[in-house]
């Protein structure tokens, strides 16, 4: 029966809308660069074949330090860009977002949707860059997107897909994922309907009591796939969600599929590449062309996807939340709303399984179908880009005065992991060994660490009306977060530092007057090394030489 659907309100969630009203944008800087990952093995569906994964991945960092990172997926004949196109329309948003400062959060992802990236034509790009966006700005509020969203839960199971293969790689698959705690196997279909039938055949010897979702991509005609239905039921096998049966413009043919199949086979039918808009879910309800709406971020973008979720709610269609062929990022970010809005009745957020190489640091962590997400803020995952934690446009000593010789140290993730690795190994005693995930929750609390002072840094130099923080804004906030105890070891390594980031050697001099060599400062390096390790194992502490042999007082 058709029903008349309501008018849409984003009513998700009351965090974000009320985060969107409030939050002001004030973006440093923002970029895209190309995300190339190899797969296990080729990704075979009815409409395209995907070898390599040629995404683009995006990063945000707003001027108070937070930084957050989004993803454009790019799957041939699926999604409208491919990945120069991707990258252009990316460089063109990330200088509107330059130029946004003073917006609000809401009315700068409006824009984006209605005039920078617009409609489907650039929807993956649009997603990828809402991502980063949003993530940035759950960072900046110290709060997990998961949180953010609704905060229903704080994990999902997802179902994992089998591509278009032979038989016996398809049982292979299956043999391998039922092991693993997979319940729910997803199987391509659409290209041959014998061949589709033999693998079906194939799977249920396997793996038994799996449940299965059909995913045509828009593969049969509505006679062909009226046919499998009839196959699966003379095999007493009853798929729990056929999804998009038929081409997405035939929407006859899927009101027809929907029909038979709810009707006659007790089967929902699920509108994925037929549903590209709000236009689209709009008519899905109002003709009752399907059962249930396949949310895809890179399809419709973040706030366009909140409208579908809240209109598709309000009709009475179910709900499934699914990908392209994306790395964590992406996964992540899709996740964590999912698990926040707790709205979804079928995930299928699996492709980062598929993949030969996992970029992604932190994040969510797996277990075999169960993803579950951490407090740390925003969706957690991050990649080792040559970008820093730092980003100081005018350096400045102690005393105030522009600098071209000395700044905060620049130190990369990547580099703090390498470094922290390195001490842990050093400070132990030798008989004394680290689990893994022991190093990896030490990094974790040194990465929180280094947010901790830089948001306090940030309050300072605001607090004192500056638009760069120094490194006097760095040592007060140690004071005030209660570290001032290590005042004095801060500012030698900040010393040795711009001892040596200067073009040619020369002693270091400090804003009294007074001076250290380079040798000096090599020899209290390690003396406050030595008294470090000394502390870590209960040892003595080295001595301190005087202030008169080393350097002035910070006070001075």
């Amino acid at each position: 029966m058709a029903t008349t659907p309501p008018a849409v309100q984003l009513t998700t969630s009351f965090g974000f809308k009320s985060l969107m009203e409030t939050f002001i944008i004030d973006v440093h800087k923002a970029e895209g660069r190309p995300l190339n990952v190899p797969l296990i093995s080729p990704f075979t569906i009815a409409s395209s074949r995907l070898d390599k994964v040629e995404n683009v991945a995006i990063r945000v960092e707003l001027n108070n330090g937070c930084v957050g990172w989004g993803e454009t997926p790019i799957l041939p004949f699926v999604t409208a860009e491919d990945q120069p196109l991707a990258l252009a329309k990316t460089a063109e948003a990330s200088q509107f977002l330059k130029r946004s400062r003073g917006k609000t959060l809401g009315q700068v992802l409006s824009e984006i949707d209605q005039t920078i990236l617009p409609g489907h034509s650039f929807a993956s790009v649009r997603a990828g860059v809402e991502m980063a966006l949003i993530d940035a700005v759950a960072n900046s509020i110290g709060l997990p997107l998961w949180k953010l969203f609704g905060g229903f839960s704080n994990e999902i199971t997802t179902d994992i897909t089998i591509p278009i293969v032979s038989p016996t790689k398809a049982a292979e698959l299956a043999s391998k994922y039922n092991n693993q705690g997979f319940k729910i196997l997803k199987l391509k279909v659409g290209k041959n309907l014998t061949s589709d039938i033999q693998v079906l055949q194939a799977i249920r010897e396997v793996h038994p009591d799996c449940l299965f979702i059909l995913d045509a991509n828009e593969g049969y005609t509505s006679e062909e796939a009226i046919q499998v239905l009839e196959k699966l039921h003379e095999m007493e096998v009853t798929p729990i969600l056929f999804e998009q049966p038929v081409h997405r413009d035939d929407w006859e043919g899927l009101g027809y599929v929907s029909e038979i199949a709810r009707n006659k086979y007790s089967v929902s039918v699920a509108a994925d590449e037929s549903c590209r808009s709000l236009d689209d879910v709009k008519k899905i309800a109002r003709e009752n062309l399907a059962d249930v709406i396949n949310i895809k971020l890179a399809k419709v973008g973040v706030l366009g996807a909140l409208k579908i979720i809240d209109l598709a709610r309000a009709s009475g269609l179910d709900l499934m939340i699914g990908g392209m062929v994306e790395t964590r990022l992406a996964m992540g970010f899709a996740g964590n709303l999912a698990a926040g809005l707790g709205c979804f009745k079928f995930i299928d957020l699996d492709t980062p399984i598929l993949l030969a190489e996992d970029p992604v640091h932190e994040g969510y962590k797996v277990s075999g179908p169960v993803y579950k997400f951490s407090n740390a803020r925003g969706h957690g995952g991050f990649l080792h880009w040559d970008d820093t934690l730092w980003s100081i446009m005018e350096p400045m000593d102690i005393v105030g005065k522009i600098k071209e010789d000395a700044s905060l140290p620049k130190v990369s993730l990547n580099d703090l992991a390498a470094t922290m690795t390195k001490i842990i190994k050093e400070m132990l005693p030798p008989d004394v060994r680290v689990a893994r995930d022991a190093q990896d929750l030490l990094i974790e609390c040194c990465v929180e660490f280094i947010n901790l002072i830089s948001s306090e840094s940030n309050e300072v130099c605001n607090r004192e009306d500056k638009r760069t923080i120094a490194p006097e804004h760095v040592l007060k906030a140690l004071e005030v977060l209660g570290f001032g105890e290590y005042i004095e070891e801060v500012y030698a390594a900040y010393e040795q530092h711009r001892l040596e980031t200067m073009d040619t050697p020369r002693s270091g001099k400090l804003s009294n007057g007074a001076e250290m060599t380079e040798e000096e400062a090599l020899v209290e390096q390690q003396r406050m090394f030595a008294e470090a390790r000394a502390r870590m194992n209960g040892g003595t502490v080295v001595p301190k030489q005087s202030d008169s042999e080393t350097r002035p007082s910070l006070s001075s």
